[in-house]
């Protein structure tokens, strides 16, 4: 694994492939991580491609943000673009997927200097944002008690399986205990998901 400093934070992030290849960079969707974008990321690179794939500050982030950084949906797209910058990546295959495929769609509208193509997989878009399946997430962001107490039920499995279940064809509980693991260690993480969830939303109100 490996990391790069921007203004925001520290963005891990794995890569695979020829580093002679053309990059195509991964955006997961909330309280997600990198990990699920592992797979794939073999396959592509074994075919010459360079796949790129960071754990954005959608929850499951290993460090917390800066002080002062930008905790909005638009937020995490401009750290999308300040990490593809500081790797200084061209002719960028950026892929999203679930919240990660609106994060990809503000990047190519207001940082498309770096992207080559765009690849939306089964995500979020338009009037669909935030989806009803985040709802109770973001009343429960308006508390920190009630957030920081949803945050620590994610402890246990059959709580993990009720929030992540209908988002894949497989059991994933191996994925989710490793993305809900650093907010149930740091505070700070679990407040930067609070604070994202709060002003989630496309347009700033």
């Amino acid at each position: 694994m490996s990391t790069i400093d921007i203004s925001a934070g520290t963005i891990h992030y794995e890569a695979t492939g020829p580093e002679n290849g053309r990059p195509v960079v991964f955006v997961h969707g909330y309280m997600m991580g990198r990990e699920l974008w592992r797979r794939v990321g073999e396959k592509l690179g074994a075919c010459g491609l360079r796949c790129i794939a960071p754990t954005w500050p959608l929850g499951a982030h290993p460090e917390p943000l800066r002080p002062g950084a930008d905790r909005t949906i638009q937020g995490v797209a401009r750290i999308v673009a300040d990490v593809l910058a500081a790797l200084d990546l061209e002719d960028v295959v950026l892929v999203g997927n679930d919240t990660g495929g609106v994060v990809t769609q503000l990047v190519a509208v207001h940082y498309p200097e770096r992207l080559g193509a765009l690849v939306l997989t089964s995500c979020d878009a338009f009037e669909h944002f935030p989806p009803p399946i985040l709802k109770p997430v973001i009343l429960a962001a308006k508390s920190k008690a009630t957030f920081k107490a949803v945050a620590q039920a994610m402890r246990v499995p059959a709580a993990r399986k009720r929030a992540f279940d209908g988002l894949a064809h497989r059991n994933i509980d191996d994925l989710t205990a490793i993305w809900v693991r650093p907010g149930l260690s740091d505070p700070a993480i679990v407040e930067d998901l609070r604070r994202w969830s709060l002003r989630c939303r496309c347009a700033p109100k």
